[in-house]
């Protein structure tokens, strides 16, 4: 498996998205598969306000040092949850 590197990506509605493909993944047979986590822009600011608990420095830093480069350090998901952070994932294999 070649991990990829995450991607932040602002749209001009205020969401943000999250993502991160990894290629060849054996779990799945060799193909790609790309995770994506959308938050609005209230949410967006509990998630990095809770990243400024412990973090410093702009958005995709924080999220480097909490979650890996990869997003595989911790679960994202589960720590938005418990946090009470809303958000909307997408994933597929291509």
């Amino acid at each position: 498996m070649i991990k990829g590197t995450f991607w932040i990506n602002n749209a001009q509605d205020g969401r943000t998205s999250i993502g991160i493909e990894d290629y060849d993944v054996e779990m799945f047979d060799g193909i790609d598969y790309e995770m994506i986590y959308t938050l609005d822009a209230e949410n967006l600011r509990k998630f990095a306000g809770k990243l400024a608990e412990t973090h410093q420095g702009p958005l995709e830093q924080m999220i480097r040092e909490e979650f890996g480069s990869h997003l595989d350090r911790q679960s994202i998901s589960l720590w938005m949850e418990e946090r009470g952070i809303r958000y909307e994932f997408f994933s597929w294999l291509s």
